[in-house]
């Protein structure tokens, strides 16, 4: 996936890293903050589950996962993002 995130993806994915080491309230005070400042950039539901997911797949490379897991990942990614879909659409359609 290459999308112009204009640096949220980057941060969200080192943001995820620190967390998932560190916890606590700083980090998801950090995430809301990003979230706000994706949705001010009209950065879509379906676009952060996707970003989620790519930083997710990240870190399970760095963990040296096998290319079938990581499969199985991309596939549990394309379902989450169908049933989603229709939230989007609404959301996009409220905005209008």
């Amino acid at each position: 996936m290459s999308l112009d995130t204009g640096g949220i993806a980057e941060t969200y994915q080192s943001l995820l890293k620190a967390h998932l080491q560190e916890g606590g309230e700083e980090t998801l005070q950090q995430a809301y903050e990003l979230g706000r400042r994706a949705l001010t950039g009209a950065f879509g539901l379906l676009g952060m589950t996707a970003l989620h997911h790519e930083a997710v797949l990240a870190l399970l490379r760095e963990a040296r996962l096998s290319e079938e897991k990581l499969s199985s990942v991309r596939a549990a990614q394309a379902l989450f993002i169908e049933c989603l879909s229709p939230y989007e659409m609404t959301q996009l359609g409220h905005r209008e």
